[in-house]
């Protein structure tokens, strides 16, 4: 399989999916935070299986198959919160008297994963994962479909709650009391400029929204209350009673944590191919900055207790501590910064180039994609599930 630089032809699909990373198990690991003195116990059995390869040499597990397994973990626990979320919404909009219209849901869903498959980008990738999943051209069809549940039933939940407080507050009932409005003031018309009637409106939606955020933000808090996602052979306990996984759900898990491998494995073959090319060319990255923004990493990760849960917990799976991952993350935390600096670069060569040059693309992103795509050469995916 080629490496079809699928970072670029999956992120899209990853971008909707898992959007409630903050609901959490009700239970909490005791492995929250890092020890004064680092503690090591992940063992990697396969180090030298190949991951990729590239013109320049092939990239193997080693450093890189703890970060690879977190991560795919992580998202397959984020998806099973994102199905309880649909489950626990679907439960309580019914109990609201608020109509599910499915035939628009999937018709909309549908026409949504039918654009996306219509590239060329997303065709490729696709036919990587049906390979590496086994699961069959609907199985992938329809749990594509399922990223865009929560966010359809979140906003048949929000227009409830809207149209609730609209009649909470009726025109002309404004209360003279100022509102700290959340909304975007940019796109509120200065005050002096509207006639009394026009203000009060103002004041009216104003307090509208502040009441339906209010109430998204209290449902969400409860969610979190009331799920404990502890076992992992089912998709939740739901408000005391256990909810197993559906074959449906069971193929979205698996759908999102190997798209999430696949992206995170051709970054890494891309980040290591600019690396490369900028050790080749004796250019040194800003080790200060490096190390400044890896400790601001661990700190803002340290500091989100609900993230910590469920890394702590993918990463018991896997024989692993915190302190293993923090040592995973530098890696690629390198070959980001590798990317930025090997893009600026570009920048500069393109723009020393002659504009008769031949050679020389009409553009910059042009030229770019063109050096990036040389340095991956044949370059192949190699042991995409690691095993």
């Amino acid at each position: 399989m080629k490496h079809l630089f699928l970072a670029l032809a999956l992120s899209l699909l990853l971008l909707t999916g898992c959007a409630q990373r903050n609901a959490s198990s009700s239970s909490a690991s005791s492995d929250l935070t890092s020890s004064a003195a680092p503690v090591y116990t992940y063992v990697d059995s396969a180090p030298d299986m190949v991951l990729a390869t590239l013109p320049s040499g092939n990239i193997t597990y080693n450093g890189y198959r703890l970060y690879i397994d977190t991560n795919e973990r992580m998202d397959r626990a984020y998806a099973k919160q994102d199905l309880a979320l649909s489950a626990v919404l679907e439960k309580d909009l019914t109990q609201l008297g608020v109509s599910i219209d499915e035939a628009y849901f999937d018709r909309t869903a549908s026409e949504q994963v039918e654009a996306a498959l219509a590239s060329e980008g997303y065709t490729q990738g696709v036919e990587t994962l049906r390979t590496v999943s086994g699961l069959t051209d609907a199985q992938l069809q329809n749990a594509m479909k399922l990223i865009f549940r929560p966010q359809y039933l979140t906003n048949l939940l929000y227009e409830h709650y809207h149209t609730a407080a609209q009649a909470s507050h009726p025109v002309g009932a404004v209360n003279s009391t100022p509102v700290a409005s959340s909304a975007d003031p940019s796109n509120a018309a200065p005050i002096s400029s509207l006639s009394p009637e026009e203000q009060a409106e103002q004041e009216r939606q104003s307090r509208i929204l502040e009441d339906v955020s209010g109430q998204m933000d209290a449902y969400y808090a409860r969610f979190k209350e009331r799920c404990d996602f502890s076992n992992h052979e089912i998709l939740a306990v739901i408000d005391g009673n256990a909810v197993n996984l559906t074959a449906a759900q069971k193929d979205f898990i698996t759908y999102i944590g190997l798209s999430n491998r696949l992206n995170t494995i051709a970054k890494i073959q891309g980040g290591e191919a600019m690396l490369r090319e900028l050790e080749r060319r004796a250019y040194a990255l800003d080790e200060p900055a490096l190390a400044e923004d890896m400790a601001a990493y661990i700190s803002s990760l340290q500091s989100d207790a609900a993230t910590l849960v469920t890394l702590s917990d993918s990463l018991s799976s896997l024989g692993a501590t915190l302190d293993d991952y923090y040592k995973a993350v530098e890696r690629p935390l390198r070959l980001q910064y590798a990317g930025y600096d090997f893009s600026e670069m570009l920048v500069s060569d393109y723009a020393a180039l002659a504009t008769d040059d031949p050679k020389r693309p009409a553009t910059e992103d042009e030229y770019v994609q063109q050096r990036i795509q040389e340095l991956l050469g044949d370059g192949e995916l190699g042991n995409i599930l690691g095993k």
